[in-house]
């Protein structure tokens, strides 16, 4: 006890400071009964004699102590303690995207499940799709639609989290209390988290006095804010938000935003401007300052958890798999119907009359286009005349529209065809009813993409697009030139089946 309160006292020198640590030593000696009042002197001296820290400064602190470079015996000898974990509660229960055993691929078990179906006349094709979803990336995704699924929160007094994932993580602490909300530093990621990841690193601390609502998928990355709001973002903080209707419309809490779409999206909810808190935290680069945001009331937190609140498994700190434990992605099916009435309302738009348009969404850019794109456009057209069927083709630019707009077109779709990309993100407002065919690449099509770019990337994300009772995936890939070309006859055949699996449309007179 001597020496721990000589370690807490600051360097002072002198005899005053030796007669303080020995008149202090004898009181815990001859008190050991008063433990808890004992207890209390030893803080009132800490707090008396260390000059505090700032809660930014302890959170960084502490993220340091708990890397597995730093110096055992900091923690060892009681200088700072270990973080308690959070008390997570239910707020919301989800079924299963798909019943356990429903779906039963006899080629791979994975197809159907955490990969969608591939449509292509070409049986080698066919071949190496398998092999690649029960081979090499087998384990990619760590998520399963068959699982059920809770929103949870926990609220956190006077504490921090790192508004960004440096490096890959984020998490939410304060002095006695925290947890990795995203990714994990220490033995439970069972991979190396070095102290120089977080002092290295250039900080800019932001203090509030306000409760703040936060959820734990933050996510933005360059150009592409407007998909990862709707498709990281939106859902959970739908989620998050109804159980704080009063607080945030009395301003008692304000709901964490830090991109300019995160605002757009929430303000389209309903929600007061006044009510959110806004953190533009810019495009990512790598030496630009890391966000630490504090609350000098209350963080209340928001994490994706498994069947009675339990936590969900997660990929280690610094996983090559960067983005492939998207539990929070499973919410968009789910509560999509309410998302799209909660906008709708707010916005003043009438109910449509019926779902029967089929929604072909063109590229429209530069970035990445498609060939021929425009042949894919006309066989749609002659194939939807040949079969008799009524439904409206309509071809939509998403990157020409605004916002609205653009939900009033996906929430009509009874199909909706179109490229991987921001503008398939619009899917969280089609209907449930609705199909998807959308096209993807092959790993000599994404070869020297900038981002994570694997082979047959789609809007499946693991098991989220399990939500869609019709659901496939056509190839398109590079040709001599390195151009986009997306296998036509592959595609027509998918489209037929699409046709022979939804009945016309009944037109009453």
């Amino acid at each position: 006890h001597t020496l721990h309160l000589f370690i807490m006292l600051p360097l002072m020198g002198g005899f005053c400071t030796w007669l303080l640590v020995l008149l202090l030593a004898a009181s815990i000696q001859g008190e050991r009964t008063g433990s808890e009042a004992t207890g209390r002197q030893l803080m009132q001296v800490k707090v008396l004699q260390v000059a505090p820290e700032t809660q930014a400064q302890h959170f960084l602190h502490q993220l340091r102590l708990e890397s597995w470079d730093a110096d055992v015996g900091d923690v060892a000898n009681g200088t700072v303690a270990q973080s308690q974990p959070l008390e997570w509660r239910m707020v919301r229960r989800f079924p299963p995207l798909v019943s356990p055993g429903g779906r039963v691929n006899p080629k791979c078990g994975n197809v159907g499940i955490r990969f969608p179906q591939l449509i292509s006349r070409n049986q080698s094709t066919m071949d190496a799709f398998y092999r690649y979803a029960c081979g090499s990336a087998a384990d990619f995704f760590i998520t399963d639609p068959t699982l059920a699924m809770t929103g949870t929160m926990a609220s956190l007094e006077q504490g921090c989290m790192n508004l960004q994932p440096w490096p890959d993580m984020i998490r939410a602490s304060n002095r006695t209390h925290g947890e990795y909300l995203y990714r994990s530093c220490g033995e439970r990621s069972g991979e190396h988290c070095s102290a120089q990841n977080f002092t290295a690193a250039k900080v800019t601390p932001i203090t509030v006095d306000e409760d703040v609502l936060a959820v734990s998928s933050l996510r933005s990355l360059p150009q592409m804010d407007y998909q990862h709001a709707l498709l990281d973002f939106l859902a959970p903080a739908w989620i998050a938000s109804n159980g704080f209707r009063k607080e945030l419309l009395n301003g008692s809490v304000k709901m964490l935003a830090v991109t300019p779409w995160q605002i757009e999206m929430l303000k389209a909810l309903g929600m007061p401007e006044d009510a959110i808190l806004q953190v533009d935290i810019g495009e990512y680069k790598a030496d630009s300052p890391k966000l630490v945001l504090c609350s000098k009331r209350s963080l209340h937190l928001f994490r994706p958890g498994g069947p009675e609140g339990r936590r969900l498994p997660e990929l280690p700190f610094r996983d090559s798999r960067s983005y492939s434990d998207f539990w929070h992605r499973f919410f968009n099916w789910q509560v999509r119907d309410e998302i799209t009435h909660a906008i709708t309302t707010f916005a003043g738009l009438k109910e449509p009359s019926a779902s029967g348009d089929i929604v072909f969404l063109q590229r429209c850019t530069d970035r990445r286009p498609i060939a021929n794109e425009q042949e894919a456009l006309s066989l749609t057209r002659t194939a939807l005349t040949a079969a008799n069927r009524s439904e409206l083709l309509t071809s939509v630019c998403g990157s020409r529209e605004d916002f609205l707009e653009q939900i009033r077109e996906m929430r009509t779709a009874r199909l909706v065809i179109g490229a991987h990309g921001g503008a398939l993100a619009n899917l969280l407002f089609a209907p449930k009813n609705a199909g998807v065919l959308e096209f993807v690449g092959t790993a000599a099509a994404h070869a020297g993409l900038a981002g994570v770019w694997p082979p047959y990337k789609s809007y499946w994300y693991g098991g989220a697009g399990a939500a869609f009772k019709f659901y496939r995936v056509v190839l398109y890939d590079a040709d001599a030139e390195g151009n986009w070309a997306l296998e036509l006859p592959d595609y027509e055949l998918a489209l037929q089946e699409w046709l022979a699996t939804e009945k016309p449309l009944q037109h009453t007179v």
